[in-house]
């Protein structure tokens, strides 16, 4: 996949992904990962194929209102394989009551094109700053 090609397609998946986070539409989440993804959360063991992805995003919308706004600082084309980097700025509204919790971070996605130019995520992995340790 070219670079404009790998840009783009990067793209139209930030932008799908943001919508149905945003939506809390978990199916549609699915959707945008393979069958065999892994999603690698900060703390927390892998999540396992586009099922566990699904039960992940459930129990997490379950428990809050989201907003998410993602910003991409690099795409490379890696042969069959797309790597996106960047940014991203969460609130998150506890359902149960309490404050609205702002989350900044940084990602890095692994994507398969597919045959129609759009690409899936296989490999999806987050952080959050933490304080040095003895600060």
């Amino acid at each position: 996949m070219a670079q404009t090609q790998t840009a783009t397609a990067f793209d139209g998946l930030r932008r799908a992904y943001e919508a149905a986070y945003n939506a809390e539409d978990t199916a549609a989440l699915g959707e945008l990962f393979t069958e065999d993804a892994k999603l690698m959360p900060p703390n927390g063991p892998v999540v396992e194929g586009r099922a566990g992805v699904v039960a992940f995003y459930q129990a997490w919308f379950d428990q809050f209102t989201t907003n998410i706004s993602i910003g991409t600082d690099e795409t490379l084309g890696l042969g069959d394989l797309a790597v996106g980097r960047g940014t991203f700025t969460a609130k998150l509204t506890p359902k149960a009551g309490g404050d609205t919790m702002t989350l900044e971070g940084k990602y890095m996605n692994l994507s398969q094109p597919q045959a129609d130019g759009s690409l899936k995520l296989c490999r999806h992995i987050w952080n959050l700053p933490m304080p040095e340790p003895g600060s």
